[in-house]
């Protein structure tokens, strides 16, 4: 074999060894686009629908209710106008997409119906 012929065996060698690593590169980042696409599209819905089925745990909406629950305390015996403001506006935001309907105390859900319409809520026995 000569050195030309030696050359010529080892470039077609080195050419075919980045072709491979080329091709496992072009793999990877194909791969790497999929993931992405699909967290962006089914992954995004999956998420969604995992959070609905948390929301409509019984330990989350118990939990919820109870927070509301002394929330009410807090704003029946807050004398403080500003901080009864604040109060109002973390309920309404933490409150915003709670399901009024799971609220079995009528009080409790009238209250959280008041606080959303931007009234003051005022004990009333229903």
């Amino acid at each position: 074999m000569t050195i030309k012929e030696n050359i010529k065996e080892k470039a077609k060698i080195g050419a075919k060894t980045i072709a491979i690593i080329a091709i496992i590169l072009i793999v990877f980042l194909g791969l790497g686009y999929y993931k992405v696409f699909y967290t962006k599209t089914v992954g995004t819905s999956q998420e969604s629908a995992e959070r609905q089925k948390f929301k409509q745990n019984k330990s989350y909406v118990e939990g919820m209710i109870s927070d509301l629950a002394n929330y009410r305390l807090q704003y029946e015996k807050e004398k403080d106008e500003k901080f009864k403001i604040a109060l109002r506006e973390t309920i309404i935001t933490k409150y915003s997409n709670f399901d009024i309907d799971l609220i079995e105390d009528q009080n409790l859900k009238q209250f959280l119906l008041d606080i959303r319409n931007g009234g003051n809520w005022q004990w009333k026995k229903l």
